[in-house]
């Protein structure tokens, strides 16, 4: 059997889930180059370029009860509005797949539909104490994935277990079954 990566083994980048995930909407970068510092007692934020900070420390009374509660939390500063069409907010999360930033921003829906003021991203400083950390201008911040607002029903049934054979047969026949048959490549323009 071929290790991951070797020659005739396909790697994750073919996998359309993963990759469209990735270019899922927007990536939002940092505006500027942004050094953290986590201390034993307290965080710094610099930032260059920019007459105010692009970054600040979030109070931990903020988040009572919180599993996270006792992790130095961060802001991030956002120069951009976000504007969408009436009816669509905006979901905003940690770049999806990747995992290489010393911060992880929280998740949270705004209706940037009717909200008319940039948006701050809180994070979690993922920093021991004594480390240093320099983000450089354009490195992913958030991932913005636009949403349309609409109701939602769900409903349970039984599975349709010769469905689920059938196309478990296609797949075994053409390992590109899904990327051929059902995915629907999504476009942000």
């Amino acid at each position: 059997m071929p290790r991951e990566g070797a020659p005739g083994m396909p790697t994750v980048k073919r996998c359309p889930p993963f990759v469209e995930a990735m270019t899922c909407g927007y990536i939002i970068p940092l505006a500027t180059d942004i050094t953290i510092t986590l201390h034993a007692d307290r965080i710094e934020m610099a930032s260059t370029g920019y007459t105010e900070p692009f970054g600040g420390v979030h109070s931990q009374e903020q988040f009572p009860g919180a599993p996270f509660a006792n992790l130095p939390a961060i802001k991030f500063r956002n120069p951009w509005l976000i504007k969408t069409p009436p009816g669509y907010s905006t979901l905003f999360l940690p770049p999806i797949n990747r995992f290489d930033a010393p911060f992880m921003p929280f998740t949270g829906v705004v209706e940037t539909d009717t909200y008319y003021r940039s948006i701050a991203f809180p994070a979690i400083c993922l920093l021991q104490p004594g480390q240093q950390a320099v983000l450089k201008r354009g490195t992913p911040l958030v991932q913005a994935i636009p949403i349309r607002r609409e109701a939602w029903s769900s409903a349970h049934g039984e599975w349709d277990l010769e469905k689920m054979n059938g196309q478990q047969r296609e797949l075994d026949a053409n390992p590109h079954m899904y990327r051929e048959q059902h995915w629907q490549r999504k476009v942000y323009g």
